[in-house]
C-alpha cells in the first residue's frame, strides 16, 4: 500500500483488495479486475411508495436500506415524505460466494467478522453519500429503517449463522426492533441514531418479503394472492383463505446478472429487453447506448427470443456452444443452464405453495413480481421461459423493489411497525428442501416446454 491509496481508498475497500491502477508497477504476467460499482445505475425507485410521512420514526430525515444478496439499494427521505436521493452498490459480501449459504460456509470457516464489517462498511459509504448528495450534516439524517433477508441482518448484526448452515436451522433472532448506529458500529452517523429493523419470519424468509407484503398490503381481507421476491434468494408468498404460507428457494443471482457470461447490473448500456422482428432478435439497452452486456429483464427476453427462432430447444440445448445477441454479445450453453435452474426454482415454489393449499392456477387474483429487475420484466417472456407458470401473466403485477417500499412505508408511519409484527407472526414456513411436490415440479420446470 503506498501512502496516496491509504488516503484514497477506503477501509472496506482495501479489505477486498483493491488498488490504484497509477500506483502499481506491474513486474510480470497478471489479470487486473475493473470495479464498475460506481456506474450509473438504472435504480428501482418508481413511485409505488404510497404511505405519507405521518408519525415517521425520524425527525428531519430518514434513510431507508435493503440489503440484498447481490446488491444494496439506499434512500433518503424529508420529512414531508419527499424521497431525495438514492444510490446503489454491489453487496461486497460476494467475494465469499454469490448465495447465502456459500457465505454462512465461509463465515462459519472464521470470516465472519470481516463478512460483517465489509458489509457495515459499504452501508456507511451509501449514507456518507446519500448526505453528501443532499447537502444535509449527519447529525440531520436521525432515523434508519434497514431491511434484508434473515441472514443479511445476521452479518449487520455480527451475529453467529452457525445454527442456519444444518437443519434445524435456528436463528439467533428474528429481528423487530430499535438498535442504535453505536451498536452497528456505524461512523457516518451520531452514535444515538435509532435504526430499526423490521421482523423475519424464519432462517430463510426474512424482513425483505414482510416489507414486501407490507407494502401491497398483502393480508388484507379475501381474496387468493401470491407474491414472489425473486433475488438470488427467492421468496414466494400466498395468501389464501385469511392464511398466509410462505417459502423461499435458491433462485440464485442469474437475475441480477452475476454469473452470466455477459451479465451485469442495470447500468447504462446493459442491454433491458429483447424483441424478436423479422426473424431476427432485437435489442434494446439502457440509455440507448452501446451494448455492454446483460442485465435480468433482457435476459429473459433473449432466451425467449432464441426459444422462438429455435436456437434453444425445449431442453435448453443449443447446437452452438454460444449464440452472439449483439455485437461481441454472447450467451452461452452455461449460462442458459443458469437460468433453467433460477427459473424452475421459483415456478416450483410458486406451484408447490399453490398444490399444498389445493389451489388451481386459475384461482389466483394477483400475483405481485418483486424485486429489483421485476420493475422492467416482461411478463409474456417469464411466462414463455417458466418463470411464472402458465396462465398466469394476465394476473401478475410487477411491483419493483416492494422491500424497499415497504422499509420506507416503515420509516414514514412509525404505526406500521406492528403490522409488520402481525405479518411475520401469521404466517406458516413450509419447507421446501425435503417437499416430493416441489422436487419434482423442480425437475419439471426446468425444461422450456
Amino acid at each position: 500500500m503506498t501512502s496516496a491509496e491509504k488516503k484514497h481508498l477506503t477501509p472496506s475497500e482495501i479489505r477486498l483488495g483493491i488498488r490504484l491502477a497509477c500506483q502499481i508497477r506491474i513486474c510480470g504476467d497478471c489479470e487486473i479486475y475493473y470495479d464498475a460499482s460506481e456506474s450509473e445505475m438504472q435504480i428501482c425507485d418508481d413511485g409505488k411508495l404510497t404511505a405519507s410521512a405521518s408519525n415517521p420514526f425520524f425527525e428531519k430525515y430518514g434513510v431507508v436500506i435493503d440489503i440484498g444478496t447481490t446488491t444494496l439499494v439506499a434512500g433518503l427521505f424529508s420529512e414531508n415524505g419527499e424521497l431525495v436521493v438514492t444510490k446503489t452498490a454491489l453487496n461486497p459480501q460476494t467475494r465469499w460466494g454469490s448465495d447465502v449459504v456459500s457465505r454462512i460456509n465461509s463465515a462459519n470457516e472464521g470470516k465472519k467478522r470481516e463478512i460483517c464489517c465489509v458489509l457495515r462498511d459499504k452501508i456507511d459509504e451509501l449514507v456518507s453519500g446519500l448526505i453528501s448528495d443532499a447537502g444535509i450534516n449527519s447529525a440531520e439524517a436521525d432515523g434508519l429503517v434497514i431491511t434484508g433477508n434473515t441472514v443479511m441482518l445476521h452479518f449487520l448484526c455480527d451475529f453467529s449463522t452457525e445454527t442456519l448452515s444444518c437443519w434445524p436451522f435456528k436463528v439467533k433472532s428474528l429481528f423487530g426492533y430499535t438498535v442504535s448506529a453505536a451498536d452497528l458500529g456505524f461512523s457516518a452517523l451520531p452514535a444515538e441514531t435509532k435504526m430499526y429493523l423490521p421482523p423475519c419470519i424464519s432462517a430463510f424468509v426474512g424482513a425483505d418479503l414482510v416489507c414486501a407484503m407490507l407494502s401491497v398490503d398483502f393480508c388484507k381481507k379475501g381474496g387468493t394472492r401470491l407474491l414472489a421476491d425473486i433475488g438470488t434468494n427467492g421468496e414466494i408468498a400466498l395468501w389464501h383463505n385469511d392464511e398466509l404460507t410462505v417459502c423461499s428457494t435458491a433462485a440464485g443471482p442469474a437475475f441480477e446478472g452475476a454469473g452470466i457470461s455477459s451479465g451485469m447490473r442495470g447500468e447504462r448500456g446493459a442491454i433491458d429487453s429483447a424483441k424478436i422482428s423479422n426473424g431476427k432478435l432485437i435489442v434494446h439497452t439502457i440509455g440507448n447506448a452501446p451494448p455492454k452486456g446483460i442485465c435480468g429483464s433482457g435476459l429473459i427476453d433473449a432466451i425467449a427470443g432464441l426459444l422462438e427462432l429455435g436456437l434453444i430447444d425445449e431442453s435448453g440445448y443449443m447446437e452452438n456452444d454460444r449464440v452472439e445477441i449483439a455485437e461481441n454479445i454472447f450467451l452461452t450453453q452455461e449460462d442458459i443452464r443458469a437460468v433453467q435452474l433460477a427459473k424452475s426454482a421459483i415456478c416450483a415454489g410458486i406451484e408447490t405453495l399453490l398444490a399444498t393449499k389445493g389451489i388451481e392456477i386459475a384461482d389466483v387474483d394477483v400475483l405481485y413480481i418483486a424485486g429489483g429487475f421485476g420493475n422492467y420484466l416482461h411478463l409474456e417472456s417469464a411466462e414463455k421461459i417458466g418463470l411464472i407458470p402458465k396462465g398466469m401473466s394476465g394476473v401478475t403485477r410487477c411491483v419493483g423493489n416492494a422491500a424497499l417500499s415497504g422499509a420506507g412505508m416503515l420509516l414514514l408511519q412509525s404505526d406500521l411497525h406492528q403490522n409488520c409484527q402481525y405479518i411475520s407472526e401469521k404466517a406458516d414456513t413450509l419447507q421446501l428442501a425435503a417437499n416430493q411436490v416441489f422436487s419434482e415440479l423442480y425437475i419439471r420446470g426446468m425444461s422450456f416446454e
